[in-house]
């Protein structure tokens, strides 16, 4: 019998996941039926603001407000244009967030599985570092080499626990991609990195190293474009999304259920 545990690692994951799904398609549907009924026989502005910040001075703590002379403004012939940019945010948080879920259901599976004696790592950051480190002492002890670096040890540590996932890792994602499940996870590992701590702009050597692992996943899912700057900036295709959050599904609970040596996703559920 499956244990209460590790059906609530699941549904922790399951409930993060599923309301991503559920409000980005709930918003994409509300906010392109909006645009439609919005009036626009009259091209007219409906919002302006401008960028301001108190100049302060580091003596006395005050200071007067400052603003830019220019003033954003949007018109009822943007709302499609603003639309889509609000969404290319919104979904690039997502992929984040999503990427955190397979994290913590990682880290929480191998502390079930592997570590039991220790704390969840759900409960707070020392119980997450304990375990980080178990598994970062065993690759040590075994000799195998890692770079934290993208979450690469937990990935050699479950690879050489179990042999099941390194052939499943070993795999192509599907019969028309090249893309392994190895490189699959490694490629949304850079994405995670390219939106927390980047700002979505995705450099040349970092695209490169994305395109080496994987180029078609890459490509059907996500495109560039060019901010007012001139930098690159990570931009998902919002119609292929949704897919692509299932391929982020299919690798978690195969990991999931792996770890745990199951045959099958019926032990947390799904039929």
């Amino acid at each position: 019998m499956v244990s209460s545990e590790i059906i609530s690692i699941f549904n922790v994951y399951r409930d993060s996941i599923f309301s991503i799904e559920n409000d980005l398609q709930f918003w994409k549907d509300f906010l392109k039926g909006a645009i439609d009924n919005y009036p626009k026989m009259i091209k007219r502005e409906i919002y302006s603001s401008i960028f301001v910040a108190y100049n302060i001075d580091y003596l006395s703590n005050t200071g007067y407000l400052k603003c830019h002379e220019e003033v954003f403004k949007i018109s009822t012939s943007d709302l499609e244009t603003k639309r889509q940019d609000f969404f290319y945010w919104i979904i690039n948080l997502s992929v984040l967030r999503a990427y955190n879920s397979l994290e913590i259901l990682l880290l929480r599976s191998i502390q079930k599985s592997y570590y039991s004696q220790f704390e969840d790592p759900l409960n707070g950051k020392k119980q997450s570092d304990q375990i980080q480190i178990e598994i970062r002492n065993f690759l040590s002890a075994n000799s195998i080499k890692f770079n934290p670096k993208n979450n690469e040890h937990i990935i050699h540590f479950l690879q050489r626990k179990s042999p099941k996932i390194d052939t499943f890792l070993s795999h192509r994602m599907n019969a028309d991609l090249k893309t392994t499940w190895l490189d699959f996870f490694f490629m949304i590992s850079i994405l995670r990195n390219i939106i927390a701590h980047q700002g979505m702009v995705i450099q040349v050597d970092v695209l490169n190293d994305i395109k080496s692992k994987a180029k078609d996943v890459f490509e059907r899912y996500f495109s560039l474009k060019n901010n007012t700057s001139g930098f690159q900036l990570l931009s998902p295709k919002e119609d292929e999304f949704i897919n692509f959050l299932t391929y982020v599904n299919s690798f978690s609970l195969t990991m999931h259920k792996l770890i745990f040596d199951e045959d099958n996703l019926d032990f947390i559920g799904l039929k």
